[in-house]
C-alpha cells in the first residue's frame, strides 16, 4: 500500500541522475485519496521509472508527469492508485 512506499522511499531512494532522494507523501494530507505527490524525480525519470517503482505496492490507475510549458521535467508527479487503501 501507500504508507509502505512512504516508508520505504521517502527520502531513501535516489533515481539515477538525481540530485536528492525522492520526496513521497499523500497529494493533499488534508483529504486523503489515492493520490501521491512525488517530489525531487530526476529530469530523467520517466513514466515507466515511477511506475515500475510504485507498482509493487498497488494497483496504479494513472501517473501524471508535471511538466514546464516547454515540455521538460519539473522533477515531480501525481500517482493514483485504484484503490484509497493502497494510497493509505
Amino acid at each position: 500500500d501507500a504508507e509502505t512506499a512512504q516508508q520505504s522511499l521517502h527520502d531513501q531512494f535516489l533515481f539515477p541522475g538525481g540530485k536528492r532522494p525522492i520526496q513521497v507523501k499523500p497529494a493533499d494530507q488534508s483529504d486523503p485519496e489515492n493520490k501521491l505527490f512525488i517530489g525531487m524525480l530526476s529530469r530523467k525519470a520517466s513514466e515507466t521509472d515511477v511506475r515500475e517503482l510504485f507498482a509493487p505496492y498497488g494497483d496504479i490507475q494513472e501517473i501524471y508527469m508535471i511538466r514546464n510549458p516547454d515540455g521538460t521535467s519539473k522533477c515531480a508527479a501525481f500517482l493514483r492508485y485504484m484503490k484509497l487503501e493502497s494510497a493509505l
